[in-house]
C-alpha cells in the first residue's frame, strides 16, 4: 500500500507506460483491492485527503466495494457497522463537497446506497430517514442519495447476486417510502419556482381578456411558502432559504391535504435559475420521473398536486431551461400513458387543457413584433418531441371526457393544436402530429358507431369544418412540400398525410371526394392546357402535378367506399374511373412531353379499383346498361394500360381464361403489344405469361397441368419465335441486317421475351421451365446477333440488356442446356471489343451505354462462379484491366462517372466470389487458411493496381469506394495481413494516403484516410518500421524510431 500513489501515477499521468507495465500494475492493484488487511490504510487516506489524489480515493473506496459480493456471508455484524458507520460519516461530513473530486464524491454516495441494499430492512431500517434528515442540511447530497436510492432498489442488475426475494422487499420498500420521497422532490421544486425562478420581461404571451383559455394564463405553484412561520430568532435561521423552507415542510405531516394549498406564483416563460438550482431541480425531475414510472398513482401519493408543480416547469423553453422542462414534460406523460384519472378528474382535465393551450399559444405566438415566425422555430427539439407526445397522451386518454365537459375549451384547444401541427419546421414533429390526430378521428369514428344516427349526426357536425379544414391545409401541402422537405420526407409525409384524410373520407367522405375531385379536375385542365400548345409557368406545372398525384392517391386509398356499396355509388365512380381514363389516355398520346410520375400515379390509382372492375365486370353478364358502359370505356386504354392488366393477374387472380374479352387479347396478342410503347408492351407480356404460369388464387397445379400450361404457352408464342429464328438465320439476314425495319421487328420481339422473362424473374421452377422451353430456340439466334451489330451501339444495347436478362432469370435452366454457349458468346463480345474496337464504339453515340451494359453482361458470369469459371477469368481480368481501365476509367473524363462504381465493385466482385483463384482458400475458411499461398498472383497484383490508382485521382467517391473494398476484403478474407499485400501494397498506399494528408488535397477524407491507413498499419506494423521509418524518419535517432516501433506493436496488442 506504500507503493499506491505512485503506481495510480504511473498507471495515470506517465504517457509513456507501456501496456505490459500497465497490465503489471493493474495485477498488482486488483491484489491490494482484495486484500481486507489494507482497510484500516484506506480508511486513514479517506479521512485525511488532502494528502492523497482523486485517483488514490477513488481506489481507496473500490477497496470497500470489494467488500460487497460477501456483505452478509463472511463479514461479521460489527465488522460490517464499523465500515457503514466510516462511510457514513465520511459522507455527511460538512466539508465532504471540498473534500473530494466529484466523480470521488458519487462513488462514495453510491457505495452507500448498495450497502444500504444489502442491510434494509433488518439492519438498516432507517437508512431513509437518515437521508430525508440530510435534506435541512445538504438538499444537494440528499437529493443525490434518493436518485441512487431510487435506481438502485429499483432497478436490478443483472449481475446482482440478490435473491428474487429481497429485489421483492427492495421495491416495496421504495413504493412505501414513495410519497414520503415526492413529497420532498415537490417541496424542493416548488420552493424553487417561488423563490429562486427570475422573471424576465413579460409572464406570457399577450392575450385577449374575451380569450376562452383566459384561465389558462393564471396557474400557480401547488404549495405556499412556509418561510414566513420562521421567526427571525429561530434555531434555522442560520439555515439556507431553501434549507429553512424544507426543514418546514419536513416537520409537517406527510398527509396533510395539498390539493387545497392555493397557487401563488403565475406562470413564467422567460426565466432563468442559478446553475445551482438547476442542478437541485434535474436531479429532483429525475427522481420523479423513475418514480413515476411504476409506482401506483393513488393515495397516499399526491398526484395531482405532482402534476400541478411539474405543470409549472413544463414551461422553461430556454436554452439554460430547455432540460428541465423537457424532465417535466417526461414525468407528466409517464402519468398520462398509465392511463392515470383521478376521481375528481374534471378539476384535472380543465387543468391539463388548460396548461397545454396556454403553452401552445405561447410557441405560436412571435418572440416580437419585427420577427414574424412563431417562437416554437427556436424551442428545443427535445422539449417539442415532448410536448407533442404530452399531447398525444391526452388526447388518446382524455379526449372524451374534456370534449363532453362544460367550459373545458376543448374545441378552441384543438384550433390551437391544428396551428402548431401546420407550423412545425421538420418532419419528424409534423409526423407526429399528424399521427394525434389519426389518432383523434379514429376515436371520433368508434364513438359515433356507438351512438344513433341522429346523436352521431349532431356529434360529427362539431368537428366538421375542422377536419375538413385539416384536409384542404393536407392538400395545400403536398403542393408545396417539395420546397420544404426532401423526397424520403415527403414520401413518409405524403404516407400519413394519406391516413389522415381517407380517416376524415370516413367521416365525411361526400365533403372529401367532393374536394379531391375538384383539386383533381382543376389541375388536370391545366395540364391539358400546357400539352396543347400554352405555356404555364414551371411552378404552376409543378404544384398542378403534386397536387393531381396527392388526389389520385387519396381516390386510391377509398376505393373501397365504391367497391363496398357498388350498386349504390355507381354513377359516381363509373364517371371518376371515367374521368381517369380519360386523363391517362391524354397523358399518353402525349407521353413524350411528360415526366412519367404522372402517368403512372394514374395507373396506380385504377389498379387499386381492379376489384370495382370485377364488380363491374359481373354485373355488366347479366345488366344490358351496364354491359353497354363496359364496353364503352375506351379498349386502346383497356389494353395499353398492361399495368392494371398484370396487377390483376398477380394479386387478384382471377380465372382470367373464362372471360371472352381476355382470350380475345390473348389471339391479338402479338398485333395489340407491337402497336404499343416498350413499356406497355413489357406489361403486356407479363400479363399474357402470368395467365399460364401463375395459378388461379388459392389453386394449386399439379404436374400435368403444368404440362398442358407450357404446351399451351408456347402454342401462344410460336409465332413470334419462328417469326425470330427465322429472320435471324435467313439466307438474306446477312444483306438486310442493317435496314431499319429489319432492326425494328427485332428490337420489338426481343422487348416481347423480355416482358416473357420479367414475369417469371422471381417465380419458382416450374414458371421458369415453362417459359424456357418456349424461348429456348431464341437463344442460340440471339447471343449471334451479338456479332452482326458488333458496330451499333443501339442494338448492342438492347441484345446486352436482353443476354444478361436471359441468363439471370433462367440461371439453373442455361447452366444446364447452354453453359458453353454462354461463355463462348462472353469471348466473343470481349474480342469484338478489344483495343481500337473499344475506343471507336466509345466515340460514338450511346458509348458509355455500352460500356455500362458490359460491365453488367460481364457481371453474370463472375456472380455465379461455374465449373468453367476459371476457363475464362483470365480473359476477364485481362479485358477489364487492358481495355476497359485504360480507356473508360483512368482519367478524369465525367463521360463515364457513372460507371467508375459498377466498375470498382466488378473487380471487388471478382476478387471476393473467386478468391480461391487466387488464393488456396474460399472466403469462407480464409480466416484459417495459409496466408502465404498465393496463386496467380500476376492478375491479382493488376486488379490491386487499379485499386491503387484511384488514390492518385480527384475522384473522392471512387477514393471512398476503394477504401471500402479494402476493408471488406480484410473483413472477410484478411487482406492486409497477407504477405502480398505487406510486401508490395501496403508501402505504396500509406505513401499516396500520407501525401494526401500531408497536402491536404482531400480534408473531406481526413477521418476516413486516417482510420484506413490506421488499420492497414496495425495489421502489421513491420511496413511502417520498414518503408515509413526510413524515408519519413531520417532525422530520428535509431532508439526514437524503435520507440514509435514500440508503440506502434501496443497499439496492435490493444
Amino acid at each position: 500500500m506504500d507503493q499506491l500513489p505512485k503506481l495510480l501515477n504511473e498507471y495515470f499521468e506517465i504517457p509513456s507506460t507501456s501496456s505490459q507495465r500497465k497490465q503489471e500494475i493493474e495485477s498488482h492493484l486488483e491484489s491490494l483491492r482484495k486484500q481486507r488487511s489494507n482497510i484500516p490504510v484506506c480508511k486513514q487516506i479517506l479521512q485525511n485527503p488532502q494528502s492523497s489524489t482523486s485517483y488514490t480515493h477513488w481506489f481507496c473506496l473500490t477497496v470497500f466495494e470489494e467488500l460487497l459480493p460477501t456483505w452478509n456471508s463472511k463479514m461479521t455484524v460489527s465488522g460490517r457497522q464499523q465500515v457503514k458507520e466510516f462511510l457514513w460519516t465520511l459522507l455527511i461530513n460538512p466539508q465532504y463537497p471540498e473534500m473530494f473530486a466529484s466523480f470521488v464524491a458519487t462513488k462514495l454516495a453510491t457505495l452507500i446506497v448498495h450497502i444500504a441494499r444489502q442491510e434494509m430492512p433488518s439492519e438498516w431500517p432507517t437508512f431513509f430517514e437518515d437521508v430525508l434528515a440530510l435534506q435541512t442540511t445538504d438538499p444537494q447530497l440528499c437529493l443525490n442519495l434518493l436518485k441512487l436510492a431510487v435506481e438502485e432498489f429499483m432497478f436490478i442488475r443483472q449481475d446482482s447476486n440478490m435473491i428474487d426475494m429481497q429485489q421483492t422487499q427492495l421495491k416495496s420498500i421504495i413504493a412505501s417510502r414513495a410519497p414520503r420521497i415526492c413529497h420532498v422532490v415537490i417541496q424542493v421544486l416548488d420552493h424553487i419556482y417561488q423563490t429562486q425562478v427570475q422573471r424576465i420581461g413579460s409572464n406570457s404571451p399577450s392575450v385577449s381578456s374575451s380569450t376562452t383559455l383566459n384561465v389558462g394564463t393564471a396557474f400557480y405553484s401547488p404549495y405556499k411558502s412556509e418561510l414566513a412561520s420562521l421567526s427571525p430568532g429561530s434555531k434555522t435561521s442560520d439555515l439556507s432559504p431553501l434549507n429553512r423552507h424544507l426543514l418546514n415542510s419536513y416537520e409537517s405531516p406527510l398527509n396533510r391535504s395539498l390539493l387545497d394549498d392555493a397557487h401563488t406564483v403565475p406562470l413564467v416563460y422567460n426565466a432563468s435559475l442559478d446553475s445551482h438550482y438547476i442542478t437541485l431541480c434535474q436531479t429532483s425531475l429525475d427522481i420523479m420521473h423513475s418514480l413515476l414510472s411504476w409506482i401506483p398513482l393513488e393515495d397516499p401519493l399526491p398526484v395531482q398536486s405532482i402534476v400541478k408543480t411539474l405543470l409549472c416547469y413544463s414551461q422553461f423553453t430556454d436554452d439554460s431551461m430547455s432540460n428541465l422542462g423537457s424532465q417535466s414534460l417526461s414525468c407528466i406523460n409517464e402519468v398520462l400513458q398509465r392511463k392515470y384519472t383521478p376521481q375528481g378528474h374534471n378539476e384535472f382535465i380543465s387543468l391539463l387543457i388548460n396548461h397545454i393551450s396556454e403553452i401552445l399559444r405561447y410557441l405560436m405566438s412571435s418572440q416580437d413584433s419585427s420577427v414574424d415566425h412563431p417562437r416554437l422555430q427556436d424551442i428545443d427539439s427535445d422539449y417539442l418531441c415532448k410536448f407533442t407526445d404530452l399531447i398525444g397522451h391526452f388526447i388518446s386518454q382524455h379526449s372524451y371526457k374534456a370534449e363532453t365537459e362544460n367550459g373545458s375549451h376543448f374545441s378552441e384547444f384543438l384550433r390551437l393544436f391544428y396551428n402548431y401541427t401546420f407550423a412545425q419546421q421538420s418532419s419528424e414533429d409534423f409526423l407526429a402530429c399528424l399521427d394525434i390526430w389519426k389518432q383523434f378521428i379514429g376515436i371520433m369514428l368508434d364513438r359515433s358507431k356507438k351512438m344513433d344516427s341522429t346523436a352521431s349526426t349532431e356529434y360529427l357536425i362539431r368537428y366538421h369544418g375542422g377536419l375538413v379544414g385539416i384536409v384542404d391545409a393536407l392538400f395545400k401541402l403536398k403542393s408545396s412540400s417539395s420546397t420544404i422537405w426532401n423526397s424520403e420526407e415527403r414520401k413518409l409525409i405524403e404516407q400519413h398525410s394519406l391516413d389522415v384524410i381517407v380517416n376524415v373520407a370516413d367521416l365525411f367522405p361526400s365533403d372529401i371526394l367532393q374536394r379531391s375531385f375538384d383539386l383533381f379536375t382543376t389541375h388536370s385542365t391545366t395540364i391539358f392546357q400546357r400539352l396543347d400548345g400554352q405555356s404555364p409557368t414551371a411552378d404552376t406545372m409543378r404544384e398542378c402535378t403534386l397536387s393531381i398525384e396527392m388526389a389520385l392517391l387519396v381516390f386510391g386509398r377509398i376505393s373501397h367506399l365504391f367497391t363496398n356499396d357498388f350498386d349504390r355509388t355507381f354513377a359516381a365512380s363509373f364517371a371518376l374511373v371515367d374521368q381517369f381514363c380519360t386523363f391517362q389516355e391524354f397523358l399518353l398520346r402525349h407521353n413524350v412531353m411528360l415526366n412519367e410520375s404522372l402517368p403512372t400515379t394514374v395507373m396506380n390509382t385504377l389498379i387499386l379499383y381492379v376489384h370495382w372492375f370485377t364488380n363491374f365486370h359481373q354485373a355488366a353478364q347479366t345488366n344490358s346498361e351496364m354491359s353497354s358502359k363496359f364496353d364503352n370505356l375506351n379498349q386502346l386504354l383497356q389494353f395499353s394500360s398492361s399495368r392494371l392488366l398484370r396487377a390483376m393477374s398477380e394479386t387478384v387472380r382471377p380465372d382470367l381464361f373464362k372471360i371472352p374479352h381476355v382470350v380475345k387479347c390473348l389471339s391479338e396478342l402479338h398485333n395489340i403489344a407491337f402497336n404499343t410503347t416498350s413499356s406497355t408492351r413489357d406489361g403486356l407480356y407479363q400479363f399474357a405469361t402470368n395467365l399460364f404460369v401463375l395459378p388461379v388464387l388459392n389453386a394449386k397445379i399439379f404436374e400435368e397441368e403444368w404440362k398442358e400450361r407450357s404446351r399451351m404457352y408456347q402454342q401462344l408464342m410460336q409465332p413470334l419465335v419462328t417469326a425470330f429464328v427465322e429472320l435471324v438465320q435467313g439466307p438474306n439476314f446477312s444483306n438486310t441486317a442493317q435496314q431499319p425495319q429489319i432492326q425494328q421487328q427485332i428490337v420489338l420481339s426481343i422487348e416481347a421475351f423480355v416482358g416473357c422473362l420479367h414475369a417469371i424473374e422471381a417465380q419458382g421452377t416450374f414458371p421458369k421451365e415453362t417459359v424456357f422451353e418456349a424461348l429456348q430456340a431464341t437463344i442460340a439466334s440471339s447471343m449471334s446477333l451479338l456479332n452482326v451489330y458488333s458496330n451499333d451501339n443501339a442494338m448492342l444495347c438492347v441484345l446486352l440488356d436482353y443476354i444478361t436478362l436471359l441468363f439471370n432469370a433462367l440461371r439453373a435452366q442455361n447452366a444446364r442446356e447452354n453453359m458453353d454457349l454462354f461463355t463462348q458468346t462472353i469471348q466473343l463480345f470481349m474480342q469484338m471489343l478489344k483495343g481500337e474496337s473499344l475506343t471507336k464504339h466509345i466515340q460514338q453515340n450511346l458509348g458509355s451505354a455500352v460500356v455500362e451494359k458490359a460491365i453488367n453482361f460481364l457481371s453474370t458470369t463472375i456472380d455465379h462462379p461455374h465449373k468453367g469459371s476459371s476457363t475464362i477469368l483470365p480473359q476477364i481480368i485481362s479485358f477489364c484491366v487492358q481495355d476497359l481501365y485504360p480507356q473508360c476509367i483512368d482519367g478524369n473524363n465525367t463521360f463515364f462517372d457513372s460507371i467508375r462504381p459498377l466498375f470498382y465493385d466488378m473487380l471487388y466482385r471478382i476478387l471476393l466470389n473467386h478468391w480461391r483463384y487466387f488464393f488456396n482458400a474460399r472466403v469462407g475458411i480464409a480466416l484459417g487458411g495459409d496466408p502465404t499461398d498465393c496463386k496467380n498472383e500476376t492478375e491479382f497484383m493488376a486488379i490491386i493496381q487499379i485499386f491503387m490508382l484511384s488514390f492518385q485521382g480527384t475522384h473522392v467517391d471512387m477514393i471512398k469506394q476503394t477504401m471500402t473494398i479494402f476493408e471488406q476484403l480484410n473483413e472477410k478474407c484478411r487482406l492486409f495481413s497477407r504477405p502480398v499485400f505487406v510486401q508490395n501494397i501496403a508501402p505504396s498506399i500509406i505513401k499516396c494516403v500520407l501525401d494526401i494528408l500531408l497536402q491536404k488535397t482531400l480534408e473531406l477524407l481526413r477521418d476516413d484516410l486516417i482510420q484506413f491507413m490506421g488499420n492497414i498499419v496495425t495489421a502489421d506494423p513491420s511496413v511502417v518500421v520498414t518503408h515509413f521509418f526510413i524515408e519519413k524518419c531520417k532525422s530520428f535517432t535509431k532508439e526514437q524510431q524503435n520507440m514509435l516501433g514500440s508503440r506502434l506493436e501496443n497499439i496492435k496488442v490493444l
